[in-house]
């Protein structure tokens, strides 16, 4: 069995229209990333830049970058406990609205 090339930046990336298929791209250089992340942004893709952290006998750890959804994910899990109370208060200012 062949062992896979693993470089240093990963895009993971996705098409609205068809979100069950996630596709990943692999760079050795952060300029060839950035080139790719444009091309992304001008098919309307959504996509999480990553850096490797470990490679640990194929289990591989990786970072997220700002750039894409990288940026709100902490926030989206920093608000995760508390989703039921956003999503009421929400929901109560939708209704209580005039």
């Amino acid at each position: 069995m062949e062992a896979a090339i693993i470089g240093k930046y990963k895009v993971a990336y996705w098409n609205p229209r068809n979100s069950k298929k996630i596709k990943s791209k692999m760079f050795d250089s952060f300029e060839s990333l950035r080139f790719f992340e444009k091309k992304l942004k001008d098919k309307g893709c959504l996509y999480t830049i990553m850096t490797l952290d470990e490679n640990n006998s194929g289990q591989y750890i990786w970072n997220l970058q700002k750039g894409g959804l990288g940026s709100v994910i902490p926030l989206f899990s920093a608000l995760y406990p508390y989703r039921y109370f956003v999503v009421a208060s929400i929901l109560y200012y939708c209704l209580r609205r005039k």
